[in-house]
């Protein structure tokens, strides 16, 4: 059998002060909490402010050697490209007459829909840095909301293996 490597990442793109879909980074560490326990390797994309948050939760279920934590200042700068034409994109009302739903922040919030855009740039770097070989999956930070579909988070205590 061999481990499957997670690659997650999470950036506070200010969901508290959101009408609809509010939810706070404090929100997003439940989540990650709910499924930390997870027994994979673990690399984790987030604000230098969530490292030591992100390391005391997996040191809590005795994995800190097998989770990499990696601060990012600014996740714009990342793919500028990619978000200055989502950002421009999203600001042109015009583009607004094609969507369904524009409560839905995929409608009106370019950093949302940037910060989605680029999860498999996320993966791309944990391999070509040699963080992650093999098999390699992408987990959301916030998956499962803290026990939405799955309620026990000890169910979480495996190891995810092929």
């Amino acid at each position: 059998m061999s481990e499957i490597t997670l690659v997650t990442a999470f950036f506070d793109i200010n969901r508290s002060t959101w009408t609809k879909f509010s939810r706070t980074a404090k929100d997003y560490l439940a989540h990650f909490d709910h499924w930390a326990r997870m027994r994979n390797r673990l690399i984790v994309y987030t604000m230098p402010e969530l490292v030591a948050d992100i390391k005391a939760i997996r040191r809590k279920y005795g994995l800190e050697d097998k989770t990499t934590v990696i601060p990012v200042e600014d996740v714009t700068k990342v793919v500028p490209d990619i978000y200055q034409k989502i950002k421009h994109a999203m600001k042109n009302r015009d583009s607004w007459l094609f969507h369904k739903g524009l409560e839905n922040p995929e409608s009106w919030n370019y950093r949302y829909n940037y910060v989605t855009c680029i999860k498999s740039y996320w993966v791309q770097k944990a391999v070509q840095d040699g963080l992650a070989k093999g098999t390699v999956a992408w987990i959301d930070f916030g998956f499962d909301h803290s026990g939405e579909d799955f309620p026990y988070s000890e169910d979480f205590d495996f190891l995810w293996d092929y």
